[in-house]
């Protein structure tokens, strides 16, 4: 028997099924845990009373990807290879570092192509540049913008 306030067996049930798809109806859900539709809604309401449920969310599979670039430069070329680098669109943020002629780059490219690209033309053209090290995000655990 469910006792609002408490959480049992069927309201982890819930949560397991719309955490795999939150776009399920009530109906559905209720399939799944053997639960009637009216059951489903008032627990997932009592849920999102509590604050156990906070909100239902869009995950976006992009072919693109997110990555991170720390270049060494020579000193001289420095600037040169900044403008080289904020030049292209793939590239959100460029950042002087502390250290021995360090940027750090953040990009993110919409697709593998333009990734590819990018990632051939600074590979071609190494003049100034003592390392290139590239970093791809693979998760983003945390995102506040």
């Amino acid at each position: 028997m469910y006792v609002e306030g408490k959480m049992d067996e069927k309201d982890f049930e819930i949560l397991k099924v719309i955490l795999r798809n939150a776009r399920l109806s009530y109906s559905q859900i209720g399939e799944k845990v053997h639960l009637s539709r009216v059951s489903v809604k008032n627990r997932m309401d009592a849920m999102e009373k509590r604050g156990i449920i906070l909100g239902y969310e869009t995950k976006i599979n992009r072919e693109g990807r997110k990555f991170f670039i720390d270049i060494y430069t020579e000193p001289e070329c420095f600037d040169k290879i900044i403008r080289k680098i904020s030049s292209f669109d793939v590239i959100k943020k460029v950042y002087a570092m502390t250290g021995d002629s360090k940027i750090h780059i953040e990009g993110d490219a919409s697709d593998n192509k333009s990734y590819e690209m990018f990632m051939k033309e600074m590979k071609s053209d190494q003049k100034g540049i003592r390392a290139f090290i590239v970093q791809d995000v693979l998760y983003t655990y945390k995102n506040e913008n």
